[in-house]
């Protein structure tokens, strides 16, 4: 779509400003994730209950901080824990009430993009491709049904580490999708007149 209303040049450009910026900020909040857990610990750390045996003068600042943390306060581990220690009960409340909702849409999102490529794929006759064989004209509301019955056992699993396969898999046909997709703008339909 980006390519679409874009471009070649700006479709490029949007795609890696995009990248760029989502890399700092995972690198940003991962590096941000000790920040909390270090402020609690300078500000609740009581010396008597620490077992370090080594006094402040053999331990540099760093060495004792880390110890604090690994002791005292765990860093966090999701968005709602930093919220928590980071600005308090209510805030993290929100952050958790904000995730569902996002994480749910996204996932509806998902399920009706599902449903509508399947439903194309379905009422398509003139290319006769295997989904009209399968399930010819099937409206688009039972794909999304089916989709639904699909992913309905993958999210009560625990561990996705058995999904890494598929899931280079699925990141090789996106990188393949997006080189057709370049091929096609450039050799077939560059626009501006240039296909004429």
């Amino acid at each position: 779509h980006v390519f679409l209303k874009e471009g070649v040049l700006g479709g490029t450009l949007a795609m890696g400003i995009c990248a760029i910026l989502a890399t700092w900020t995972m690198q940003s909040l991962n590096d941000s994730r000790y920040s909390p857990a270090l402020l609690l610990a300078e500000e609740g750390f009581d010396d008597s209950n620490d077992s370090i045996e080594n006094d402040d003068s053999e331990n540099d600042k760093e060495t004792i901080s880390r110890n604090k943390i690994t002791r005292n306060n765990f860093p966090p581990t999701s968005y709602v824990s930093l919220a928590e220690q980071s600005l308090g009960k209510p805030s993290s409340t929100l952050v958790f009430t904000l995730t569902l909702a996002a994480s749910l849409g996204v996932c509806s999102t998902y399920i009706a993009f599902i449903g509508q490529t399947l439903s194309s794929l379905s009422s398509d006759a003139t290319s006769n491709n295997f989904i009209h064989q399968l399930a010819p004209n099937l409206p688009e509301t039972t794909w999304e049904f089916l989709t639904a019955l699909t992913v309905l056992p993958l999210s009560l699993m625990r561990n996705y580490g058995i999904f890494a396969f598929t899931s280079a898999l699925g990141v090789t046909a996106v990188l393949g999708g997006i080189l057709v997709t370049l091929t096609y703008g450039i050799l077939v339909d560059p626009g501006m007149g240039f296909s004429q």
